[in-house]
């Protein structure tokens, strides 16, 4: 039980640091003490989302009791669909700019051109993605993380647990996130929740066609 709660906490504690990282107060509050902080902050974000996760995942007490092993050859057909999973996910990041997405684009454009990222105007720029995997599901990373995780050739019950943990907390995640892309991009939004699936691909619902939704109004970046 005592094993159970600690994984429990742990996962809690990456999910409140993440979701209190991303949230506008918070960051508006931060980012208009330290305005230098902008140029660093979705860098140090990613870190502290990494380093929490990995933290927490070296913590979860090691089980040995397999629920099922996939046996050779056939666990190399999960490594490739996983490896599949990687570069669609990586392929769809670089649809609205990979650089800005890990933070290292901020930082480059800070240096050469002493330019300050803004994180308050997303109502007035930035594009509405719906070409790749977002023709499918409105969420693809959520998508394949999990598709990755699913895959694992060995699966103990811990390993279950965590599977169910991140796909409990990308659900509520989505929730979330969808609360500020329709303040943002309002009924062209709505329209496209009632066209694509949340987090599970679903073959009737008719997927959505076209390729953006919203053009930006300002510089050309692609935002999400």
């Amino acid at each position: 039980m005592s094993d159970w709660l600690v994984a429990i906490i742990g996962f809690a504690f990456f999910a409140s640091i993440h979701s209190l990282l991303a949230n506008h107060t918070l960051k508006r509050a931060l980012l208009h003490r330290f305005p230098l902080l902008r140029v660093w902050y979705r860098l140090i974000y990613n870190i502290i989302a990494l380093s929490t996760l990995a933290a927490w995942a070296l913590l979860l007490p090691v089980s040995h009791r397999a629920v099922y092993r996939i046996p050779f050859p056939f666990y190399i057909i999960t490594i490739v669909a996983q490896a599949a999973a990687l570069i669609a996910a990586w392929k769809t990041v670089r649809l609205f700019g990979s650089g800005r997405f890990l933070g290292t684009e901020q930082l480059k454009r800070y240096v050469r051109y002493s330019e300050i990222p803004q994180y308050f105007d997303e109502n007035t720029r930035g594009v509405f993605i719906r070409r790749g995997l977002y023709k499918y599901v409105r969420h693809p990373l959520y998508t394949l993380s999990l598709a990755i995780l699913i895959l694992w050739p060995v699966m103990t019950f811990w390993f279950i647990s965590v599977i169910i943990l991140c796909a409990l907390y990308f659900w509520i995640g989505s929730i979330l996130e969808e609360r500020k892309l329709v303040e943002r991009f309002g009924d062209a939004y709505r329209e496209y929740q009632k066209q694509v699936p949340r987090i599970i691909p679903s073959l009737t619902r008719s997927r959505t066609s076209g390729n953006v939704l919203l053009k930006d109004r300002t510089s050309g970046n692609m935002s999400r």
